[in-house]
């Protein structure tokens, strides 16, 4: 049997907290304070300022002061079709440290509650291994090669494990309007800068933690509670 779980949300001097509990023991924990500093998932316009060919990579300028390190393998189509000066479309897949930028890739995916979507892709359906029973994955496998068009991909996230097609259908298009409102700020924006980030920080564990298996969501905060009350 599934264990059920409780998350706790509570705030104080403007920062939030959350535990989840399973059957009322600690299992997770979360500050908000360790993840505002983060740029990883994060979207930039993003110039190229130096091309290293000894180092196989592309130095950008994404706006944070320290340039980001773009590797060739993680550059759309062919490397050298790029040059110095270039305005490109980078995500930041790990954060650097106190010397060093952050690693990025021109490969954007966008995480959803059921799927991450990813758009210039060619690369094969993705579902979570705690997916375990093999009629789902062949059930999933199916709905996305009837709702997916060329040149995108998606990944199922274990919340999507007897997802209803039509809802994956209306996130994919949500996923999908996202992107483009993306490309339109990238097209109309001159300088180097975020163009996306993660929904705050509420949304976010909501979104990767909230699941069948959450019986209670307990808050001391009316804010919080009325947020809670829509989701």
């Amino acid at each position: 049997m599934d264990e059920e779980k409780t998350m706790l949300v509570s705030k104080a001097l403007e920062e939030i907290r959350i535990a989840i509990l399973e059957e009322d023991k600690l299992s997770e924990i979360f500050f908000e304070d360790f993840e505002t500093d983060r740029n990883i998932g994060k979207i930039f316009l993003g110039v190229i300022e130096n091309r290293v060919p000894s180092l196989e990579a592309f130095f950008v300028n994404i706006g944070l002061g320290k340039n980001g390190f773009l590797r060739y393998r993680d550059v759309l189509d062919d490397p050298n079709q790029y040059k110095v000066g270039d305005k490109i479309l980078v995500q930041v897949r790990k954060d650097g440290g106190t010397r060093k930028g952050p690693q990025l890739s021109m490969q954007i995916s966008l995480p959803g509650k059921y799927l991450v979507y990813i758009p210039n892709s060619n690369e094969s359906i993705g579902i979570s291994r705690k997916i375990l029973q093999e009629k789902e994955r062949i059930r999933l496998r199916q709905v996305a090669k009837k709702i997916l068009i060329d040149n995108e991909s998606i990944i199922f996230r274990t919340n999507s494990e007897g997802i209803d097609e039509k809802e994956v259908e209306v996130e994919l298009s949500e996923m999908r309007k996202m992107y483009n409102s993306i490309l339109q700020r990238f097209h109309s924006q001159k300088n180097p800068g975020v163009l996306y980030e993660e929904s705050d920080f509420l949304e976010y564990i909501l979104r990767e933690r909230l699941d069948s298996k959450t019986k209670k969501i307990i808050t001391d905060d009316r804010q919080i509670f009325r947020k809670l009350k829509k989701v």
